[in-house]
């Protein structure tokens, strides 16, 4: 489904047309290079309240913030589109907003710690005192080791101490366990735990230790923690003004680029009405224009109104059936958001969707076809149509038998005719020719169109001029486009023998033989030499006889 709302479309043309004029253009410009480092916050926000931000992420913000408010103060400096600008205000307030934010993300965060999330230093007094403290632990625990250890009996079996630290269990004396029983620790030792190799200990000096410095890994992580939930706090605090600015932000940016495709492409504003018809007059294909080394053809639809809402198109390969189909949809879908379209001149019925039946070149299920594919997808768009809906059948039946292809799209070429003003518009690209003569179908039910083809007979070659006219070729010119796909010419002209005689009715003529005669003699003796092989005999001699036959050919 596509937008349809006529009025929310037009408003998005008028602000459009706002931006396409010359004296815009030096805005759109620096709107442009203001909104490069913008990054969509959202995704950003839900990782805040999930207090799963990384150092990477914490750094995007702050960036994407502090563009964020370059914008701003661009959009104050400068006048939008009224109707852009009714639904947003921007104001002091929300720069200064901007600005803090990032300021209080960048004075916080480190962002060169990638690894973790950071705390800049000298950032907050009691994380840096703590910092301090856990940084000189080691010293700590060395000098209060060498105390224990001196304070020991000289005939104290214990041959190794140290005193260590361990988070949310404090302060430790570990003493070795080789040479060393429970009952040989000295008074005042008490045993927290133990290991194979190591006891674990509290005794006066650990408990003036833990009065002393606490669990600090952890009032360390802690700190950190309290640091970061307040910094989340504020910025989720206003979580809904961001949201509101970022979409506001997007919507300035989407209008830029429709902006800038349309001028560049010189594209035109399409227009809407209550008039049940659809016309596009020289309409072009966005991509392949671009792509087009020369100039690309133009091509007219019209349809609808008092003439019959259904085109029936062909013409061979390769000469813009499909082309002509996708560049329908871009155009009438481009009109439809509210962007100019690719064409001299646009007038389109409120669509409400679009439904493509294309082939895709293969089964999408397993145990199905590509038949079944094309059929379903013929079957969804005959349910879901209503008559503001746009079909567009490429090539369909042709993995199919000719019969039953052509006779189903027959059928549903009818089916839509007979629902009268209440048809889809519906374009159709094939090769079934056969539909289009008047026993088939009443030809008053669809418009008839080819895509124009001139064949230089004097060269024997195919000139496809990618116009789409009304009527109808008589030719197929399938061997000029097998030629033009680069098929063997004695192929092709065989193809033609054998299309003739079935034509006629009579026998296909035997190609003749031909028969590369040194080839011949060599094959022949090199059978001799393999018959007349002693199975006894080295059978390398035997290959390299034989390829020695081959080798100069």
């Amino acid at each position: 489904n596509i937008p349809n709302d006529i009025n929310q479309i037009n408003q998005r043309h008028d602000i459009l047309e706002e931006f396409t004029k010359p004296e815009f253009h030096p805005m759109v410009n620096e709107l442009v290079n203001k909104m490069k480092n913008v990054t969509d916050v959202t995704n950003i926000i839900q990782n805040v309240k999930k207090g799963t931000m990384k150092t990477k992420l914490w750094s995007s913000l702050a960036k994407s913030l502090s563009a964020a408010a370059n914008f701003c103060k661009f959009t104050l400096q400068n006048t939008l589109p009224e109707n852009l600008t009714c639904h947003f205000s921007i104001t002091d307030k929300l720069v200064n907003l901007l600005e803090s934010l990032s300021q209080q993300i960048e004075m916080t965060i480190d962002f060169s710690k990638v690894a973790e999330v950071y705390i800049n230093d000298d950032y907050d007094q009691e994380l840096t005192r703590l910092r301090k403290i856990y940084k000189n632990l080691d010293n700590l625990l060395n000098e209060k080791a060498v105390e224990l250890i001196d304070d020991l009996p000289l005939k104290s079996p214990i041959l190794s101490l140290s005193v260590v630290y361990l988070p949310q269990i404090g302060f430790l004396t570990m003493c070795q366990k080789e040479g060393l029983k429970r009952e040989d620790l000295p008074n005042g030792y008490l045993l927290s735990f133990e290991t194979d190799s190591h006891f674990y200990c509290k005794n006066e000096m650990m408990n003036e230790l833990d009065r002393n410095y606490g669990d600090i890994y952890g009032d360390l992580q802690k700190r950190t923690i309290k640091i970061i939930v307040k910094l989340s706090n504020r910025i989720l605090s206003h979580s809904h003004e961001l949201s509101e600015l970022y979409k506001f932000i997007g919507e300035v940016d989407l209008y830029c680029s429709l902006a800038v495709v349309s001028v560049e492409g010189h594209w035109i504003r399409p227009t809407f009405s209550d008039k049940n018809e659809m016309k596009i007059v020289g309409g072009r294909h966005p991509l392949l224009e671009k792509l087009t080394p020369t100039d690309f053809i133009p091509n007219t639809i019209e349809f609808g109104g008092d003439k019959p809402k259904i085109i029936v198109i062909t013409g061979p390969n390769g000469s813009g059936k499909s082309v002509l189909l996708k560049q329908t949809a871009i155009i009438v879908f481009l009109a439809s958001i509210g962007c100019f379209v690719p064409c001299q001149f646009c007038e389109l019925p409120q669509i409400d969707k679009i439904i493509p039946v294309f082939h895709n070149g293969g089964a999408s299920e397993p145990f199905s076809s590509g038949f079944y594919d094309d059929l379903k997808m013929l079957s969804e768009s005959i349910r879901k149509s209503t008559n503001r809906t746009l079909i567009l059948v490429d090539e369909f039946g042709k993995t199919s038998n000719k019969d039953d292809g052509a006779s189903l799209l027959a059928g549903f070429i009818r089916s839509m005719s007979d629902r009268g003003e209440m048809s889809p518009f519906v374009i159709i690209s094939t090769h079934f020719r056969d539909i289009l003569k008047e026993n088939v179908i009443d030809n008053k039910l669809f418009i008839r169109m080819t895509m124009s083809v001139d064949c230089l007979l004097s060269k024997d070659e195919l000139l496809f001029l990618y116009k789409a006219v009304l009527g109808e070729d008589e030719k197929s010119f399938g061997f000029e486009c097998a030629k033009r796909a680069g098929y063997p010419p004695e192929l092709v002209e065989r193809a033609k023998i054998v299309c003739k005689s079935l034509k006629e009715g009579t026998d296909v003529p035997e190609k003749p033989l031909i028969v590369d005669r040194e080839m011949d003699m060599k094959m022949k003796r090199a059978l001799k030499i393999f018959f007349d092989w002693n199975e006894n005999s080295d059978p390398r001699a035997l290959i390299a006889t034989i390829e020695s036959i081959f080798s100069d050919h």
